[in-house]
């Protein structure tokens, strides 16, 4: 299970008119996600960035997602996607699915 999180609705401006959000939306998903890669970044000598590919229900809707959070608790880590979502759209050796790319960095 992951949960979908999207941000929230728009519930004014802030005295410099840009526009001030509500609490995010979450929506709970299954799922399941695998490692993709890792790196480590050279001139940042203690930052890693790690990307995973979260596999979702064909029926699960993405639109507007900004982030996924890995797991069933909303205060479990928190990862921005970092590409288009991919849909497979399925066949007779296997079911649809939706992928998407996000990416961890720390350090």
């Amino acid at each position: 299970t992951v949960i979908l999180r999207r941000r929230g609705v728009e519930i004014g401006k802030d005295r410099y008119g840009r526009p001030v959000f509500g609490p995010d939306i979450d929506t709970p998903s299954p799922a399941w996600w695998e490692a993709a890669d890792a790196t480590e970044d050279q001139s940042a000598a203690e930052q890693q960035v790690q990307r995973a590919y979260v596999y979702l229900p064909p029926q699960a809707d993405v639109s507007y997602v900004d982030a996924v959070v890995l797991g069933a608790d909303p205060s479990g880590p928190e990862v921005p996607i970092v590409a288009s979502p991919f849909v497979q759209p399925g066949g007779f050796v296997v079911g649809g699915y939706i992928r998407l790319v996000v990416e961890l960095v720390t350090g």
